[in-house]
């Protein structure tokens, strides 16, 4: 493969996160050798260009962690989970979803990006360079605070900066709910009948009102002492922009969290809005 067509691969992966996923212009003595090469190939050059653009920011933004970030992150998923799920799956999950909690920090990012599929390692790597103010690397990657991928939640550091006012937010709450979603049981390590089913039958386009209406339910939940403090809480939020993400149906969301805080489970209460309806 000459160096131009590198240099025009990468740069393709650098700009769009794309990549030819069979490496067919890559050289190799075969397939898989190929497969190999170019991956390590985009891995290098996109660790490269995260690392020339971090070194020229004079003063990057930096969030401490919790010493014990797993504890941290059950303590915020588990609520949810066992809203939703059976007594006998809770635990399980828990534990799952506890432990595939990955903040991107300066310290994990590299790591993160060296074990992931390229695509991923695209998102982390511009997720990575924002939070610091480094800016994306492309202009085609949409700012994020964190991502999912199979049963892993991959979030910004900035999680732990006060950098905004928002309440209601909470994206490892978020991000997990998109596991739901995302994952099978199986892959879950939840057997039985229905093993090849998602861990929930949330409608495609409901999906994001669903994540949205469960963070902001869990930071009432947290936040708010009754139902009394709840309905306040519910009250303020209703004044407020709606969630900044078009696929969320703003007021579909707010009749949500309305059912939610006057219900004993407020989880179900979500579930139910945004479940996929099931023909009789």
């Amino acid at each position: 493969m000459s160096k131009r067509l590198i240099k025009s691969n990468i740069e393709n992966f650098l700009q769009t996160g794309d990549h030819d996923p069979f490496f067919a212009q890559f050289q190799g003595n075969d397939h898989l050798d190929r497969i190999r090469g170019g991956h390590r190939t985009l891995i290098e050059a996109l660790l490269a260009e995260m690392q020339t653009r971090a070194a020229s920011v004079a003063t990057p933004k930096f969030a401490a962690l919790p010493q014990d970030i797993r504890a941290f992150s059950r303590r915020k998923i588990e609520p949810m989970v066992r809203g939703l799920f059976k007594r006998e799956e809770q635990e399980p999950l828990i534990s799952l979803l506890s432990n595939s909690v990955e903040f991107v920090t300066p310290d994990t990012a590299q790591s993160l990006i060296e074990r992931v599929d390229l695509h991923s390692a695209w998102l982390i790597a511009n997720l990575y360079l924002d939070s610091i103010g480094a800016g994306a690397i492309s202009g085609e990657a949409t700012p994020i605070v964190g991502f999912s991928v199979n049963t892993t939640c991959y979030v910004s550091h900035t999680y732990f900066l006060e950098y905004t006012d928002y309440l209601f937010a909470d994206y490892v709450v978020h991000e997990a709910a998109h596991v739901f979603h995302n994952s099978r049981r199986r892959n879950a390590g939840l057997m039985g009948k229905k093993e090849d089913a998602w861990l929930l039958p949330i409608e495609y386009r409901k999906r994001e009102t669903f994540a949205y209406a469960c963070e902001a339910y869990s930071r009432i939940c947290e936040l708010a002492k009754d139902s009394q403090a709840r309905r306040s809480m519910l009250e303020e939020l209703k004044y407020l922009p709606p969630p900044p993400d078009e696929r969320v149906d703003s007021d579909e969301y707010t009749k949500l969290l309305t059912k939610a805080v006057n219900r004993r489970n407020g989880w179900k209460a979500i579930l139910e809005g945004c479940s996929v309806q099931r023909s009789s």
